[in-house]
């Protein structure tokens, strides 16, 4: 190689080298630049973050300063009493306030024909019947009324005396002891209806008087008072008292 080719190939190194280096200073500008950037970016981000922390803190203590200098009034709550769904609960407990007074009995018919007020002789019919039966005394539940009283903490509780609800026969239990029919006047079906009514009358009268009528009204009472006090919203805070209408 001659001198000639031997600077050719000096000056070709020279410009490789020096394009290489403009090529890393490029690159080196170039990163540096996009980490000014990203910098300003994140500076950026976090200014703007950092106001919006300041501006909500200070929302904040001006909404706890309000609170702090504003009396707050604070309503206790208790629950209500719904007179709608006691109302209801007081029907479903309708058969559970009845009092049943069982019974068998035994009672005797003789009639026979008059004139001007006087039997007449050999006209006499009798027959004698024995059964068993049922009679239920209670209130009508429908008709109770409450009256609340937030200011002395007072139910009043009006409803109805007690009363004889129903009478029923065991049809099944009834025996004929003892039948005595005449030719001149014989049994019929309106003797056994005069029968009946006659002994339904005389068994209500019994059961009355053995105190089925006081027992049913205390026993109505006391369910009512269970079933009232079992409500959150009356428990021990308010005095029940009943009246009869």
């Amino acid at each position: 190689m001659n001198r000639t080719d031997s600077d050719l190939e000096k000056g070709r190194k020279a410009f490789s080298l020096s394009r290489l280096k403009r090529r890393l200073i490029l690159t080196l500008v170039f990163c540096i630049f996009l980490a000014a950037l990203l910098g300003w970016v994140w500076f950026a981000g976090r200014s703007q973050a950092s106001r919006s922390a300041e501006e909500e803190i200070a929302r904040l203590n001006a909404y706890i300063q309000e609170l702090v200098e504003t009396p707050v009034v604070v309503t206790p709550v208790s629950p209500e009493i719904n007179l709608a769904a006691i109302y209801q609960d007081i029907q479903d407990i309708s058969e559970l306030s009845t009092v049943e007074y069982l019974f068998t009995d035994a009672a005797r018919f003789t009639d026979s024909k008059q004139f001007r007020d006087w039997n007449i002789p050999f006209t006499e019919k009798s027959f004698m019947l024995k059964w068993d039966g049922s009679i239920k005394a209670g209130i009508d539940l429908s008709s109770v009324t409450l009256q609340v009283s937030e200011d002395d903490k007072t139910i009043t509780v009006s409803m109805p005396s007690a009363a004889i609800l129903s009478y029923e026969i065991d049809n099944d239990s009834v025996e004929v002891l003892d039948e005595q029919n005449n030719l001149f006047n014989n049994i019929t079906i309106n003797d056994k209806i005069k029968f009946d009514a006659a002994t339904e009358e005389a068994m209500k009268e019994r059961a009355v008087e053995n105190g089925i009528l006081e027992k049913a009204q205390k026993n109505a009472q006391d369910i009512l008072l269970r079933l009232l006090t079992s409500y959150p919203a009356i428990g021990d805070g308010y005095t029940i008292t009943f009246t009869q209408t």
